[in-house]
């Protein structure tokens, strides 16, 4: 039987998750799997930082536990006693206004208030603003059942102050969104089949809650004792045939040099080539658009017509004396308009309690799609005046940190704008007509790591069926 060749592009999360799934016939001598990645690691956005005797992450720093994908892999790699519990009690944040940080309502699911006390004491929040959100539980379900921009959506259930102030910066902030572009299918698709089964979203997710169905923003989620760059050393340990090529970017994709083949061909920016049989995508759209662009133009289009904002994260840890506010949430958001640049703020401490002798670890977030500004373009110095300045007038925070390192992620997330699905939808059946291309990632649908790892699955999975390599 002849070897058939995959080359997987990408080794972040979804690029390793694919390989470790087609490892298993590398193993078995079916398949001869290569991994290629333009940096010179391996993880992509999932980095870990433990110089200075605490975790800082410089992208993601946990997964859901409704979503089963990411801690299943943990356990299937030998992780299960890493795995830690988020801190029930920390779960919630805070909202900067108007020069102050206010509790979130307790109790808010996928940006709806479910805890009714909560809300009516949030008197930051103005008495017409909290009547208003209230008045979800007697409006009618939308009749236009089409994809509707997140703020148009939320903005008819609650009013604008509560999408503003609450349900956008808790929906969008991380990822830089911004929620009168975002798709509401998209982004929040339990949401529309909340209004379509009880009308009122309040109604339903308060009895979804009851039933466990449905659960407050970071309840039950879960890390790794060691940060999830363990969950990266771990994938890549576990691939025992598979040849991982770092710093070893892919400049073109092209037919094959062998005559009536339906293969591919790799021309890497320095100069090598290698032909194969199928190629599994695991990069950013406008990445996987130019690298398609000689043999697939259709599919090449619409991946590029995917927007991408840039993000920043600062991770820093400060001296405990340095904190004149008590930590007991997750962390604070900031939404736009506040006169800011950070768009949120977590507390990692109180929210993993993981041992930080080193000090008290923050994240801040920077980048927001409406901007027009790009923040990894920022000088260092320029974190550092801004991040002294804000954490100044937000926490109180008047000392430099004892330690801190900026991640920069340029056009490293996808915006889902409203009709998202329908292009998603459309653009795999372009891929469809592409044999032996297949995508993963946070391109299609999802940005969580368990979202990553499901659709890297599912794209490993069609991989093994199209080149006829029986399934275990």
């Amino acid at each position: 039987m002849t070897i058939k060749r995959v080359a997987v592009i990408g080794a972040g999360i979804s690029g390793l998750t694919a390989a470790y799934r087609l490892d298993t016939y590398a193993r078995q001598g079916d398949v001869e799997v290569h991994v290629f990645e333009a940096r010179p690691r391996a993880g992509g956005v999932m980095v870990t930082d433990t110089q200075h005797g605490a975790i800082l992450e410089g992208g993601p720093d946990g997964f859901e536990h409704s979503k089963p994908e990411a801690e299943a892999l943990c356990r299937e790699l030998g992780l299960g006693d890493q795995l830690v519990e988020v801190d029930e009690a920390a779960v919630g944040a805070y909202v900067y206004h108007r020069r102050r940080l206010h509790p979130m309502p307790r109790g808010v699911v996928a940006g709806v208030p479910t805890e009714l006390a909560a809300l009516v004491n949030s008197h930051w929040l103005s008495p017409a603003a909290r009547l208003r959100v209230l008045l979800d539980v007697v409006l009618p379900r939308r009749r236009d059942t089409g994809d509707h921009a997140l703020g148009k959506f939320l903005g008819r259930r609650f009013g604008r102050q509560w999408m503003t102030l609450v349900a956008e910066p808790s929906l969008c902030a991380r990822y830089g969104g911004l929620a009168d572009e975002s798709s509401s299918a998209a982004v929040v698709p339990q949401l529309l089949e909340v209004e379509h089964r009880y009308r009122s979203l309040i109604l339903g997710c308060r009895a979804l809650k009851r039933t466990g169905a449905a659960t407050v923003e970071g309840e039950g989620a879960l890390t790794l004792e060691g940060g999830l760059g363990q969950l990266v050393d771990a994938v890549d340990s576990a691939l025992k045939q598979t040849l991982v090529h770092l710093a070893m970017p892919v400049a073109e994709i092209g037919k094959a040099d062998e005559q009536g083949s339906q293969g591919y061909r790799l021309n890497f920016a320095h100069g090598a080539s290698l032909n194969c049989d199928a190629i599994l995508l695991a990069v950013p759209a406008h990445v996987a658009a130019d690298l398609l662009r000689p043999v697939a133009l259709e599919a090449s289009s619409m991946l590029a017509a995917i927007e991408y904002t840039s993000l920043a994260v600062v991770a820093a840890i400060y001296d405990p004396k340095a904190i004149p506010i008590r930590l007991d949430r997750a962390g604070f958001y900031v939404p736009r308009g506040e006169g800011l640049k950070m768009t949120a703020c977590t507390w990692m401490s109180p929210l993993w309690r993981q041992p930080s002798p080193g000090g008290v670890p923050l994240r801040l977030f920077f980048g927001r799609s409406q901007d027009g500004e790009d923040v990894t373009a920022w000088s260092d110095e320029t974190f550092q005046e801004v991040v002294e300045r804000e954490l100044r007038l937000t926490m109180g925070i008047r000392q430099p940190p004892v330690y801190s390192r900026i991640f920069r992620w340029p056009k490293a997330v996808p915006q889902y704008r409203v009709g998202h699905p329908e292009h998603v939808w459309a653009l795999r059946q372009a891929l469809d007509r592409v044999p032996g291309v297949f995508g993963a990632g946070s391109i299609f649908q999802g940005w969580s790591v368990a979202d990553c790892i499901r659709q890297s699955d599912q794209a490993a999975e069609a991989v093994r069926a199209y080149l006829g390599v029986k399934a275990d």
